[in-house]
C-alpha cells in the first residue's frame, strides 16, 4: 500500500466503500479496526478516522467492546443482537409487576444481570437508573431495592412498599382542616 494511502483516512475509506459496494467485504461480517489497519498497512488511529466518515455516512455500523468490530451497514451480526437499555427496562418493569422481583426484595446482582441479558455492566446500571429516577427501585450499599411496586399485565394497581400504607390518617385530617 502506497504511504500516501496508509496516511489518508479518506482514502482508505474509500478503498472501504469500494470493497463493501464491490462485494469484497461480505455482508454481515465483522473486522476488527486492528484488521482494518493491518489490510491497509496504516496505524489504527488513521483506521479509526477512515471508519468515522464511513459510520458518519452510514455505510458501516459499529459496536463496541467485547462483541465489537465493523459491518457494514445493515447487517448486523448475530453477536451484536443485544438488548438495549429500553428493553431491559421493560423486563425488569415486567418481573416487578408480576411479582418476579417483590416489594421490598433486592433485585439479583449487575453480574448476574450482566449475564443473563448479555451486556455490560455500564448498560445494567443505566437501565437500572431511570428506574431509580422513577422510585421504582433504591440503591444502597451497592445493593438495588424493589422498593414501589407496578401493576401486572393483568392490571393490577401499584402496591406500596413494605411499611408504606400511603398517607397517615391523622395527616390527611389535617391537611383537610388547614
Amino acid at each position: 500500500m502506497p504511504d500516501d494511502i496508509a496516511s489518508d483516512p479518506r482514502a482508505i475509506a474509500d478503498l472501504l466503500r469500494k470493497e463493501i459496494t464491490d462485494g469484497t467485504w461480505e455482508a454481515g461480517t465483522v473486522r476488527s479496526l486492528s484488521t482494518i489497519a493491518e489490510h491497509f498497512a496504516t496505524t489504527r488511529y488513521y483506521a479509526n478516522m477512515a471508519v468515522r466518515r464511513l459510520r458518519d455516512s452510514g455505510i458501516v455500523d459499529t459496536c463496541s467492546g467485547g462483541r465489537g468490530g465493523i459491518a457494514p451497514h445493515g447487517t448486523m451480526p448475530p453477536q451484536w443482537d443485544v438488548p438495549g437499555r429500553a428493553e431491559i427496562q421493560t423486563a425488569v418493569r415486567k418481573r416487578i409487576g408480576d411479582g418476579t422481583y417483590p416489594v421490598g426484595a433486592f433485585m439479583p446482582s449487575v453480574t448476574t444481570l450482566c449475564a443473563e441479558f448479555g451486556v455490560s455492566r455500564f448498560t445494567i446500571h443505566v437501565s437500572l437508573h431511570a428506574l431509580r429516577d422513577e422510585g421504582i427501585l433504591s440503591t444502597s450499599g451497592g445493593r438495588t431495592l424493589v422498593v414501589k411496586g407496578l401493576p401486572s399485565e393483568a392490571g393490577e394497581s401499584d402496591q406500596a412498599a413494605p411499611g408504606h400504607h400511603g398517607t397517615d390518617p391523622e395527616a390527611e385530617r389535617e391537611l383537610d382542616c388547614a
